[in-house]
C-alpha cells in the first residue's frame, strides 16, 4: 500500500469548503428577525443571511398555503431544495434554495432551525398585523357604538338584557334651535361637535354610557351593561361636571340668543338590552327612571335650575346632595303622583 499518496490532500467539495470556515451560527439571524416589522422585511433578511451562509446559493422565502408553495425550475446544473416554514399545523411557505451542490447534515440541522425561527417571527408580525387591524376597526365602530358595549363585545361577550338598577341622566340644550338658525350649517355641526365631545368624555369618565344623541339631548345610562356599585353618586358627579364645563364649550349668547343646559336624573330599576330595528340592533334602556328623568329634564326651566334630580338619586349621592334644593309635590307630566325633586343651587341658568 502506497501511504504517501492516502497522505496526500484530497480536493474538499463546496460543502466541506464551507464547514472549514467554522460552523454557521444561526442564533444571530433569529435575533434579527426577531426586529423585523413585517413579511417583507423577514424575507429580505432571510434571503440575505442565506446566499451568504450557503454561497453560492440562490435563495427565496416562498409565502403561502400548501398549494401555493411550489418550486420554480431549478438553474442548470444546481440542486433545488425546498425547506417547509410551518407554525404548528399551519404552513406558511416555504425556504426555496439552489445549490451547486449538496449540503451537510449539519447545515440541514440548522436550516431547520431557521426555518422555526422564520416561522415563528412571520407569526408574530402576522398576529400583529391583525391586532392593529382589529384596533382600527373597533375606533371606527367605536364612533358609532357605545363604549361599554364595544368593550363587551371586543371580549367576545354579549350586553346581557335584563332588569337592572340603573341611574339615567338626560341633557338637552334649550335655545339650541334659535342659535343654529343665526348659523351655517358648518358652524352648527362644529357646535354640536364641540358639545357632544365634552358631554360625552364626561359621562365616560364616571362610568356612564352615552345611548342616545338626539340633536342637541342626550341619554346617558350608569350601571349598565356593566354594574356601578355607586351608581347615583357617579350619575350626580356627572351632571355637576356638565354643568359646569358644558356652557364654555358652546359659547357666549350672541345676537340675543342664548343656550341654556338642562340636566334629568332619576335611578330606579329599569330594563336594558337591545331593541331590534329593521338593519341594526340598538341598545338602550326603558322605564320608569328613564321616564322620571326625562321629564325631569324638561321642569329645569320651570324651577330655573340647570340640574334637577330625583329622591332615590339625591339620597345615593351622599355629600353631593349638598348643594341641592329640596321641593316636595312637583307635578311631573305623565305621572299620577307628585314627586320630591332636589334641584341644584347657586348655578341658575342664564334668564
Amino acid at each position: 500500500m502506497n501511504l504517501r499518496a492516502v497522505e496526500q490532500p484530497v480536493p474538499q467539495p463546496p460543502q466541506a469548503r464551507q464547514e472549514a470556515r467554522g460552523p454557521v451560527d444561526p442564533a444571530q439571524l433569529l435575533v434579527a428577525l426577531s426586529l423585523c416589522d413585517d413579511a417583507r422585511e423577514i424575507a429580505a433578511r432571510l434571503e440575505a443571511w442565506l446566499g451568504q451562509a450557503l454561497a453560492p446559493c440562490r435563495c427565496s422565502l416562498i409565502l403561502g398555503g400548501t398549494d401555493e408553495v411550489a418550486g420554480g425550475a431549478a438553474a442548470p446544473g444546481s440542486r433545488q431544495l425546498l425547506v417547509p416554514v410551518r407554525h404548528g399545523d399551519r404552513l406558511l411557505g416555504a425556504i426555496q434554495l439552489d445549490l451547486p451542490h449538496a449540503i451537510a447534515a449539519d447545515q440541514r440541522r440548522w436550516l431547520r432551525i431557521v426555518a422555526q425561527g422564520a416561522a415563528a417571527e412571520l407569526a408574530r408580525v402576522d398576529a400583529l398585523a391583525r391586532a392593529q387591524s382589529a384596533r382600527r376597526r373597533a375606533e371606527q365602530l367605536g364612533r358609532y357604538v357605545p363604549a361599554p358595549i364595544l368593550e363587551r363585545i371586543g371580549r367576545g361577550e354579549q350586553a346581557a338584557g335584563g332588569e337592572r338598577d340603573i341611574s339615567v341622566l338626560f341633557l338637552d340644550l334649550r335655545g339650541y334651535i334659535a342659535r343654529a338658525s343665526l348659523l351655517r350649517c358648518s358652524q352648527v355641526f362644529r357646535l354640536i361637535n364641540r358639545y357632544v365631545r365634552a358631554a360625552s368624555a364626561i359621562v365616560r369618565r364616571h362610568g356612564g354610557a352615552v345611548t342616545e344623541f338626539n340633536g342637541d339631548g342626550l341619554m346617558a345610562v350608569f350601571g349598565a351593561p356593566e354594574a356601578l356599585p355607586q351608581r347615583e353618586r357617579a350619575a350626580l358627579q356627572a351632571a355637576l361636571e356638565l354643568a359646569e364645563q358644558v356652557p364654555p364649550v358652546i359659547g357666549e349668547p350672541s345676537d340675543g340668543d342664548q343656550l341654556v343646559l338642562g340636566i334629568g336624573v332619576a335611578s330606579g330599576r329599569g330594563f336594558v338590552g337591545d331593541v331590534v330595528s329593521e338593519d341594526r340592533l340598538i341598545w338602550t334602556a326603558v322605564g320608569n327612571p328613564i321616564n322620571l328623568a326625562a321629564r325631569l329634564q324638561a321642569l329645569t326651566r320651570e324651577l330655573a335650575t340647570p340640574v334637577l334630580v330625583d329622591e332615590a338619586s339625591w339620597r345615593g349621592a351622599e355629600e353631593l346632595g349638598a348643594g341641592f334644593e329640596r321641593h316636595e309635590r312637583v307635578s311631573v307630566r305623565g305621572f299620577p303622583d307628585p314627586v320630591t325633586v332636589y334641584a341644584l343651587r347657586d348655578r341658575a341658568p342664564r334668564p
